[in-house]
Order: C-alpha cells, then sequence, then structure tokens
C-alpha cells in the first residue's frame, strides 16, 4: 500500500487517498444531496423520525472523543515539548483570525462610502461627484455584498477546521504509520478544535451587538441611494429633453 513517505510512488498515495474519500466522504455526501433534491419532504420525515441531527451529533463525539484518547493513549502531549505546543497554538489563533477576515472582506467587501477620503480614485471634497464607473462598481459590489446575518453565519462556519474531516484525512493518508505519528500528525487540529471554539465563544457577542446595532441600516441607505440614482437619471432625461426642446 502507498503511504506518506512516498515509497509507493506519489501517484499511488494520491489515486490511494482519491478512492478512500470517495468512498468515506464524496459518495455519501453526493447521494445524500441527491436524495435531498429529488425528495426533499420524505428526507425531511425520515430524518425526524429516526432522529438523524441526534445521531449526527453522537458519531462527531465519538469522532472526536477517539482522537483524544488515541492522543492520551499514545502520551503525545508528553512526547512534544511546551514550546511546541504553545507555538501551535498561536499559530492557530492567528490562523483562526485570518481565515474570519478573510469571510469577511469576502462576504462584505471593505469598499468606502461615497464621498470617502479613503478612495484612492476619489478626493472625498464635497463638491465633487463620485465618478460614474465608481458608482457602477458600487452598485455591483453590492449586488453580490451579503447582510450581517449571513456574513456571520460565513465567518463562523469558514473559518471553522475540525477533527470530523480532519481526523479521516490524515488516518487515510498515514494509514502505513502507527498510532503515535497518527497522533502527532493529528495533534494541531485538535488544539485548533479547542482554540476555534473558545475564540467563538469570545466572538459570538462582539458578532451579536454588531448585527443588532446596524440592523434595518442597510435597507434604508440601499433604498436611499437608489432613490437617489433614480432622481440623477430622472433629472438626467429632463435636462436632456428641455434642450431638445429649446433647439
Amino acid at each position: 500500500m502507498p503511504d506518506a513517505s512516498g515509497s509507493g510512488g506519489l501517484t499511488g498515495i494520491y489515486v490511494q487517498m482519491v478512492k478512500q474519500l470517495s468512498a468515506c466522504l464524496f459518495a455519501p455526501l453526493i447521494v445524500g444531496q441527491i436524495l435531498q433534491n429529488v425528495s426533499p419532504e420524505r428526507v425531511k420525515n425520515i430524518s425526524l423520525k429516526f432522529k438523524f441531527s441526534y445521531i449526527n451529533q453522537v458519531l462527531m463525539l465519538i469522532l472526536v472523543w477517539s482522537t483524544f484518547c488515541n492522543q492520551f493513549a499514545t502520551r503525545i502531549f508528553w512526547h512534544v515539548s511546551s514550546e511546541t505546543i504553545i507555538l501551535v497554538a498561536f499559530l492557530n489563533v492567528g490562523l483562526y483570525l485570518f481565515m474570519s477576515l478573510v469571510c469577511l472582506w469576502s462576504a462584505r467587501p471593505p469598499l468606502p462610502r461615497a464621498k470617502s477620503p479613503l478612495l484612492p480614485c476619489f478626493g472625498g471634497g464635497e463638491a465633487e461627484e463620485e465618478p460614474a464607473y465608481m458608482r457602477s462598481v458600487r452598485r455591483l459590489v453590492k449586488r453580490v455584498t451579503f447582510d450581517k446575518k449571513e456574513t456571520a453565519a460565513i465567518c463562523f462556519c469558514g473559518a471553522a477546521k475540525g477533527l470530523v474531516l480532519g481526523a479521516p484525512l490524515i488516518s487515510i493518508m498515514y494509514s502505513a504509520y502507527g498510532n503515535e505519528i497518527q497522533s502527532a500528525v493529528t495533534l494541531p487540529i485538535a488544539l485548533y478544535q479547542g482554540t476555534q471554539i473558545a475564540i467563538a465563544q469570545i466572538s459570538v457577542r462582539v458578532v451579536k451587538a454588531w448585527i443588532l446595532r446596524g440592523e434595518g441600516d442597510e435597507d434604508v441607505v440601499v433604498n436611499n441611494e437608489e432613490k437617489s440614482e433614480d432622481h440623477k437619471g430622472h433629472a438626467t432625461l429632463s435636462s436632456g429633453y428641455n434642450k431638445d426642446t429649446a433647439v
């Protein structure tokens, strides 16, 4: 069997990994999505009848529990230096915050408001008018921008990296090695699991206050800007019509 050392060849490693991932992850996901779209009501009734949500949570807990049990059984926390664990913990915090910012800026691009001095192509003077292409860019960005509730969901879900996918992937890639090597490889993602839970618990209050503070304001701003654009368009057409009439 090919393993991560490359003795069986890199092609064999990836072929074996794709086969096992397809059987364990992609095939159930594809079949589930097909059934969900073919007969959503029946799938919902079966899910409620057999309590699939509770079964899912139990299986996830068993997976996390088995991973931590494997790490404590191999005493990996005693074999790895405390400096390494501290470094991995700080890297996990930085990675989680970085991924959260990427998700935030992807869901809500930080485009400055009109008349903003932050715009490099717009001086920010009150008498100046924003260029037409900048208004087009602003309208385009608003069409692909998510609201605050959707943005919060994207940030919490997009930055999350757990053992549910990481542990099976590591076990597939390092199946030729013993439990000690697999425990050492799963250590960073196991620490990341606790790190993201702790940061999410702290940031949920901030995100909730951010959502409640601006709720309803975005629709008012968008409607006002749309009305302003319509008013400018009507004014332009009226002036053009008056010039043609005068001629």
